[in-house]
């Protein structure tokens, strides 16, 4: 968890909130706060509606309930080519063919 006030521009948290085939909600946040304040929820209640939340189990279901997924957004998996160009590119050996 971050500190407060903590100023990040790394997207971390996608949320998606649809109602059927209607998409109400589609964003990605950096910080759960921030996604709170946007949805009109307080921190409290967007944890528990994250993936870890308690009340997933046992939340009331009905039939015009919206889907709500919050989901923690990982480490962007790079292709190993891209992986070792780059590697060879902070080679200070490395030489390119283009000169």
């Amino acid at each position: 968890m971050r500190t407060k006030g903590a100023s990040t521009k790394k997207e971390c948290w996608s949320v998606k909130i649809t109602q059927g085939d209607i998409v109400l909600c589609d964003n990605t946040y950096t910080t759960l706060r921030k996604a709170g304040e946007d949805l009109g929820l307080s921190y409290s209640q967007i944890c528990e509606l994250g993936p870890n939340g308690r009340n997933k189990k046992k939340s009331i279901r009905f039939k015009f309930m919206p889907t709500i997924v919050i989901e923690k957004i990982g480490p962007i998996k790079l292709d190993k080519e891209y992986v070792d160009y780059q590697e060879k590119k902070e080679d200070p050996d490395y030489t390119t063919d283009d000169n």
